[in-house]
């Protein structure tokens, strides 16, 4: 061994030294590891250590070098690392111990897929990592999106290259996931029924307070007109440039932030999925316009697609917002034969209604109805 390998050897030793990891049954796992190199930012208080390590450690005693490196230098710097391995064995055992480290360090993964991977371990083929999924769409996301992401995180462990491949559940797994499907469509019907209320009410309120709302269908942005170009929600699995969908809105809120300008979030479903929209106001102009996104709104939205790491799901960044207002129905019978309404029911009756009163008044005098 040269000079210079075993002056790299011994500063490793000193640094688990200074690690506190000086027992027999810790040390025996770093025999002849070597410090390669430090890089040293200054100013961005900043250290990388470059290990070079003959085995891939235990996963306990990774987790207690790194917490031990991390906890001892946090008031020098914030400390990297990087690993390399001369013979970088395993075992079935050794890839599954990693397993719950790996999916805790995956950024901006959806919580429905965190949820399905950290209640499973994956199947090991040689090199291959098989992971359960319950639908091709969550096959194609995982092996599109995050395979790279979960290599990248082993190969920090010190593994080598694998090749992430997904298989689809069967049996009561897959029944389970049936289960919630069915579920789902019982409360998108709910929310759909709900927004359906709220939407009259809006329009009733209206008609009836007036306001400074715009006249005509909300447009913010440009005119979208490319029908045959809209999505599904359910169909957007990754991060694109340019989408256009259609919905109706089940939630929305506006923020002013410290710069001033107005943040517009609201939540759009087309009954197949939902996604959160975000938009930022460019000026007074947007930000007034903004008020007046409401729930309740039918609306064709135009934007990119992007991976959200607060929320921690795909959300779009709007760029164009069209409201789509039903057609009215309209009395076309002659001035002196108009019709007569036998009777009605509202909220207040005993049997079930979800118009309110305001909404039957309103629509009363759109048809000149004289009491």
């Amino acid at each position: 061994m040269s000079d210079h390998a075993e002056g790299k050897i011994g500063r490793f030793q000193l640094l688990l030294q200074q690690l506190q990891l000086t027992e027999d049954a810790v040390v025996i796992h770093f025999q002849n590891a070597q410090i390669e190199r430090v890089l040293v930012e200054k100013k961005a208080r900043k250290w990388h250590f470059e290990f070079l390590f003959e085995k891939i450690l235990p996963c306990s005693v990774f987790s207690r070098f790194t917490a031990q490196l991390e906890q001892t230098f946090s008031h020098i710097a914030n400390i990297s690392f990087s690993i390399q391995v001369t013979e970088p064995a395993f075992d079935e055992k050794l890839i599954l111990d990693y397993w719950k480290s790996c999916i805790q360090e995956i950024d901006g993964i959806s919580p429905p897929l965190l949820k399905l991977l950290h209640e499973q371990t994956p199947r090991i083929q040689g090199t291959k990592l098989l992971l359960s999924v319950r639908n091709e769409t969550e096959g194609m996301t995982i092996k599109q999106k995050y395979s790279g992401m979960i290599n990248n995180i082993y190969q920090t462990f010190g593994f080598p290259y694998f090749v992430i491949d997904t298989e689809i559940q069967t049996g009561e797994k897959n029944e389970e996931y049936e289960k919630f499907l069915e579920q789902k469509q019982k409360e998108d019907q709910e929310r759909a029924l709900l927004a359906m209320v709220e939407m009259q009410k809006r329009e009733a309120d209206k008609d009836q307070n007036g306001g400074d709302a715009p006249n005509g269908p909300l447009t913010i942005g440009i005119t979208i007109k490319d029908d045959k170009e809209f999505r599904s929600l359910i169909d957007i699995v990754d991060e694109e440039r340019r989408v256009m969908v259609e919905g109706y809105i089940f939630h929305a809120e506006t923020k002013e932030l410290r710069s001033g300008r107005t943040l517009l979030t609201f939540k759009v479903t087309d009954y197949t999925s939902s996604i959160m929209v975000k938009m930022f106001s460019r000026d007074k102009e947007d930000a007034a316009l903004y008020q007046h996104v409401q729930k309740g709104m039918w609306v064709k939205v135009r934007g990119s697609i992007q991976n959200d790491t607060f929320v921690r799901d795909l959300v779009m960044i709007g760029n164009d917002i069209n409201e789509i207002k039903p057609v009215q129905r309209k009395d076309t019978a002659p001035e002196n034969e108009k019709r007569v309404e036998l009777h009605l029911h509202t909220p207040m009756s005993q049997m079930d209604a979800v118009s309110p009163v305001k909404a039957l008044v309103s629509q009363a005098k759109k048809w000149a109805i004289k009491p």
